[in-house]
């Protein structure tokens, strides 16, 4: 995934902060669309594994707004097919989720259970109008180092 090839071998600082913007804008992605945090939403409080059926029924009661039990055909259809063709896809190749398409099992990784924990605990901090507080700025910047740790070394 890397962009900015280095063809000499060495890395140079201008390189270094390119690396950290493009995992920075990895992990931003991956985030974007609002299925994919509830998938990693859903994985974390739910034991860190499940099937795409179970998630899809689960998202399409979210987003609709009704319980699980009155989610029709239709809606769980759309987030299904939605779930299997975009979604897990990109969850996988960024590393939060491992997915086996063959059986329909989505396992939550170590980046993607650090993930869901710092949207669970940090970003979410401060619903009040000062907005998100030191410890909460403190604990994204601490887990966008680990990414970028982690994200770097499988850059090439």
């Amino acid at each position: 995934m890397r962009t900015n090839q280095v063809l000499d071998g060495t890395d140079t600082a201008d390189e270094a902060h390119l690396d950290e913007q493009d995992v920075k804008d990895d992990v931003f992605h991956t985030l974007s669309n609002r299925r994919r945090r509830y998938v990693l939403t859903y994985l974390h409080t739910n034991g860190g594994h499940a099937t795409v059926r179970e998630i899809s029924e689960e998202l399409a009661a979210w987003e609709n707004q009704v319980p699980r039990a009155e989610v029709t055909y239709k809606q769980r259809k759309r987030t299904y097919t939605s779930l299997i063709q975009i979604h897990l896809g990109t969850l996988h190749d960024g590393g939060f989720v491992d997915y086996d398409s063959d059986r329909g099992d989505i396992e939550l990784t170590d980046d993607g259970a650090a993930l869901a924990s710092v949207l669970a605990e940090d970003l979410l901090v401060g619903d009040g109008a000062d907005g998100a507080d030191e410890d909460s700025v403190g604990g994204v910047r601490g887990w966008l180092s680990g990414i970028r740790d982690r994200f770097g070394s499988r850059r090439e």
